[in-house]
């Protein structure tokens, strides 16, 4: 009989912990809430004052975005030239950067990381717009371009595709593969080696309303449609690119791209 009245004791004890830390999370809860309300109703008052309009419902929370380097590659840029035009197609002279030429096609790297070819494969056809896909999928196969981890966008003729590298989008890096009907036509930026690390402590958290009350005082836009954390390539220098953490803007004048760390734009 005590035993049980001493169950019923540690029940009641157990009972009164869990309602406690109960009240203790949603205390918290509610004054993360809170505090994110009253940041918005903020940001939608400077924002009114400086004429700018935004849907505030999908604004992301603070967001851990790494700091990156990524090495352009002159021998991998050769390569994937080889790779369309063909093992015996010659280098030609380049003020700009890289140039391969053959009676298939020509290939162009510049010293900013951006190329565009085009090439006519032995036997070319037109693929059909159901086959697109995977007729641009196996060009960069052939070209050693690793596929799996690989996003792809259809317009058309045209597939856009891109991979992300730690989880964010990389703004301004992409391959378009045109198929028209003399050829194939390819351009955009691209990079081929692993980024890496030149400090201990990569990620940085950042806090996208900084950054939006930035931007609404800069005069470009009226209307910001969504904002999106995320990579840009920048700052190129020598065989070196940056991977720079920033904020996209999309606005009814385009996209902005707004540096997460120094609240500047880069392109």
């Amino acid at each position: 009989m005590q035993w049980a009245k001493v169950k019923s004791v540690l029940i009641m004890v157990l009972l009164a912990v869990d309602i406690f830390l109960v009240g203790v999370l949603c205390t918290k809860w509610f004054s993360v809430k809170s505090r994110e309300y009253q940041q918005i109703q903020n940001l939608q008052t400077v924002l009114e004052s400086n004429g700018v309009s935004m849907n505030t419902v999908d604004l992301p929370s603070d967001t851990m975005i790494p700091q990156l380097i990524v090495d352009k590659s002159r021998t991998e840029e050769m390569k994937f030239a080889h790779m369309l035009l063909g093992e015996d197609a010659p280098k030609v002279e380049s003020e700009s950067g890289l140039k391969v030429q053959s009676e298939n096609g020509e290939v162009s790297w510049s010293d900013n990381g951006t190329f565009e070819a085009f090439f006519v494969p032995k036997g070319y056809k037109k693929p059909d717009k159901s086959q697109v896909i995977e007729s641009a999928v196996e060009i960069l196969e052939n070209c050693n371009i690793k596929t799996n981890e690989l996003e792809t966008e259809q317009s058309g003729y045209t597939v856009k595709v891109s991979f992300r590298t730690a989880g964010y989008e990389v703004f301004n890096r992409s391959i378009n593969i045109k198929f028209t009907d003399e050829n194939i036509k390819l351009d955009g930026m691209w990079t081929f080696t692993e980024p890496y690390a030149t400090r201990k402590n990569i990620y940085s958290e950042y806090n996208p309303i900084d950054s939006i009350v930035w931007f609404s005082k800069q005069g470009v836009a009226k209307e910001i449609y969504s904002v999106e954390a995320g990579l840009l390539l920048t700052n190129i220098a020598g065989n070196q690119m940056q991977l720079s953490p920033v904020w996209k803007m999309d606005t009814e004048n385009g996209a902005f791209y707004v540096d997460a760390a120094k609240r500047e734009f880069l392109q």
